[in-house]
């Protein structure tokens, strides 16, 4: 079943604050979820494998970022690091996409960019997403 978008990304937050880096102090965690958006439905294990990968590549700072557009949710991952993390290649991210395609439907995306030391992991769906996936398996 679906945990809330709140939900998972506290967890993203403590997992951070656990490895070595975050109790050291030496990696930098922070969070803004948009209050319209704290109790959506949201995938499990779709947080979790980018901000583990983040963590293992040596991010000195992770931000993620919540936004309800109109018509279309985002999350933003946004890493300071020397490059992409290797945990967010494209074979690595498989099972993730997968993960947002059962729960949120064909129209939901993550793409992984990288610019001036600082790689992003967008995920985006459509608003209505998990009222419609609901319908199509029902």
């Amino acid at each position: 079943g679906a945990s809330t978008l709140e939900r998972e990304v506290a967890l993203a937050e403590a997992y951070l604050r656990a490895v070595p880096a975050g109790r050291n102090k030496e990696l930098v965690a922070q969070s803004d979820v948009d209050g319209d958006l704290a109790n959506v439905d949201f995938p499990p294990m779709v947080l979790l494998p980018l901000v583990h990968a983040a963590a293992d590549a040596g991010a000195v700072r992770v931000s993620i970022e919540a936004i309800q557009g109109t018509g279309r949710n985002t999350i933003a991952i946004r890493v300071s690091c020397e490059a992409v993390p290797a945990g967010w290649s494209d074979d690595a991210l498989h099972v993730v996409r997968e993960t947002l395609r059962q729960y949120l439907g064909d129209e939901a995306s993550l793409i992984v960019t990288y610019e001036s030391e600082t790689a992003a992991a967008v995920v985006a769906w459509p608003s209505d997403a998990l009222h419609a996936a609901a319908q199509r398996v029902a």
